[in-house]
């Protein structure tokens, strides 16, 4: 039997709300509520967007980032429309969501590193100023600090890097093992490249999040959102052989900067902590 495409979308937002209603309760198991009500937790949610608005900014313009490129062909001539009205350029769509897929492991592992051997430490680090700390403490545990990150951003990106460019040689056995055009394989090449350097993007700034660098946060968001539709919209106008071309420059460019803000801003971790922002 096929399915219609009204039960597919169904199925794909079901199993999106098991997903939330999954990620919400083992909040909740953790961070138990006290019975405050609903309507206080939307107030409080709301009021997080007037005290930090370059954070929801960033945020916001992070999710149209990853989504443009997308936009961008869907409305140029590689779109296609549905019967029921919608768009989307089968050319495109299916190599960048595989390219996608090759990053979700290193990705969850490198989240889990966040969370052990880098808030190790960043604890470290602040407990040595709260503790008064020497300078000469200080700086040694932001040293360690900045280099054990540079190389973790370093080795994640080589990693996925050869794992994309393997993946890439081997692009016209993946096309024709999942049915798909052999007009895709340049696609599916360019996406994996910048897909690596996409996590490369990701991973740096999570860890601006984490020595709150809100505003540099949302200037590399901006500037990926930037790259990302003007790159793609521009090599989309020279023909489907540069399909991709432009979310891989996009990729590189906000990877490599990306990478250059996070490990230069850790190095100058106790400076910032210690001069103030208008005095910097």
């Amino acid at each position: 039997m096929q399915l219609d495409t009204a039960f597919l979308i169904a199925g794909f937002g079901g199993g999106l709300l098991l997903i939330l209603c999954g990620l919400v309760a083992r909040i909740l198991a953790t961070f138990p509520a006290d019975g405050i009500p609903l309507k206080s937790r939307f107030s409080e949610l709301f009021n997080g967007f007037s005290r930090f608005p370059v954070l929801a900014l960033g945020a916001a313009v992070s999710g149209m980032a990853i989504w443009i490129d997308k936009l961008v062909i869907w409305f140029s001539p590689f779109g296609e429309s549905f019967p029921n009205g919608l768009i989307h350029a089968p050319i495109y769509d299916a190599p960048v969501f595989l390219a996608y897929l090759t990053i979700v492991p290193a990705l969850s592992i490198f989240l889990i590193n966040i969370e052990t051997s880098f808030v190790d430490r960043y604890r470290r680090f602040y407990a040595a100023i709260s503790n008064g700390g020497t300078l000469r403490q200080i700086s040694e545990l932001n040293r360690e600090l900045s280099e054990d990150i540079a190389g973790r951003l370093f080795v994640l990106t080589v990693v996925q890097l050869s794992i994309g460019l393997a993946l890439a040689l081997i692009a016209p056995l993946i096309v024709a093992g999942l049915g798909l055009r052999f007009e895709q394989i340049s696609v599916i090449r360019f996406a994996l490249i910048g897909s690596a350097f996409q996590l490369t993007f990701i991973a740096a700034t999570a860890i601006l999040l984490f020595s709150d660098r809100q505003r540099a946060f949302a200037v590399l968001q901006m500037l990926f959102l930037l790259l990302n539709g003007g790159l793609t919209a521009l090599f989309a106008f020279y023909g489907k052989e540069y399909l991709g071309y432009g979310y891989m420059l996009a990729c590189i460019i906000s990877g490599l900067v990306a990478f250059y803000l996070t490990v230069g801003g850790l190095a100058g971790l106790t400076r910032h902590v210690f001069i103030p922002a208008e005095q910097r």
